[in-house]
């Protein structure tokens, strides 16, 4: 084989690499190619910074949702432990839960890229975990790499004293927390694009289910052209994208219902899903506002603004 051959086939499998890497990134959705907008309310910086949230979000829920499946349940009870493949995270308890968290002094977008080039069906976790991936998201986008690496080292928590026993939940809390204020602040207010919220699955279904239908962890990422808030979490039903509330509580009543089919054959599905819907869409979201002005905060001022 000629050098003008080797040359050849040298670029063309550039060019195939470079169009596969391409393609990937393309099936990214983004508010944009989702036809998604922000709330116009509110300051243009401040829909800026929620926007960049919202893709943020898309992004990271787009790899987890491709790669990743729900956790099995053991025989002896309870779920297999989560896993993300690579040398980047821990599992830590967190009462009853097994929360991913990346391990302490790892650059966290290495952590990240753990997920990023996963391979379908590698990561088994759950949408409580995804949520907590969700905010060290948010973190690596919006922290300086100082600041967020920072936040995950032995300095830092030795700067603030944590005690050997206590390292592991100060740790989650520290990442688990990025960006949020906890829901009493939040209490009444509207919810928003980049806000944390968790939607109630029937009050029955953890009697019946062993599945992990009993609510979803979501983010609310936009605005559809109807003016209906659409929300991203983790699992198939979120593979072909955001969702209303309204399409996943009715996700939510189809999960227990089918629950039930395990033990009740004779049942009148239609008639289980429409009484099990109405009982879910009484139940009042819990949310966490996204903290706008802690971001704020962190972003770099403008040159007009320091003088």
């Amino acid at each position: 084989m000629n050098k003008f051959i080797i040359i050849l086939c040298l670029c063309l499998i550039s060019l195939f690499g470079a169009a596969i890497e391409s393609t990937a990134l393309e099936t990214v959705s983004t508010i944009k190619s989702l036809g998604l907008r922000i709330s116009s309310v509110e300051p243009i910086e401040i829909q800026l910074v929620r926007a960049r949230a919202a893709n943020t979000l898309l992004g990271i829920y787009h790899h987890l949702n491709r790669a990743g499946t729900f956790r099995r349940p053991m025989l002896g009870g309870g779920y297999e432990p989560p896993v993300i493949p690579g040398e980047h995270w821990d599992v830590v308890r967190a009462g009853t839960n097994f929360i991913l968290i990346p391990i302490i002094n790892c650059s966290i977008v290495n952590a990240l890229n753990d997920i990023r080039t996963a391979f379908e069906g590698a990561i088994r976790i759950e949408c409580l975990n995804a949520s907590v991936i969700a905010r060290i998201a948010l973190g690596d986008c919006f922290l300086a790499p100082d600041r967020k690496n920072y936040r995950n080292s032995s300095k830092y928590f030795s700067d603030q004293a944590v005690p050997e026993q206590e390292l592991n939940s100060a740790r989650l809390g520290v990442l688990s927390g990025l960006f949020f204020k906890p829901s009493e602040h939040g209490h009444d207010k509207l919810i928003e694009t980049g806000d944390f919220v968790y939607l109630f699955g029937h009050p029955n279904y953890k009697n019946i289910g062993v599945g992990p239908y009993a609510g979803e962890y979501v983010y609310m990422v936009g605005y559809a052209a109807d003016n209906l808030k659409m929300y991203v979490g983790f699992g198939g039903f979120f593979k072909s994208g955001p969702k209303t509330a309204k399409q996943i509580q009715w996700n939510l009543a189809v999960m227990y219902v089918e629950e039930r089919l395990k033990r009740t054959a004779c049942l009148d599905v239609v008639y289980e899903i429409d009484m099990a819907f109405e009982e879910i869409r009484a139940i009042k979201s819990v949310h966490r506002r996204f903290d706008i002005d802690q971001v704020m905060e962190i972003q770099p001022k403008k040159a007009s603004e320091e003088h």
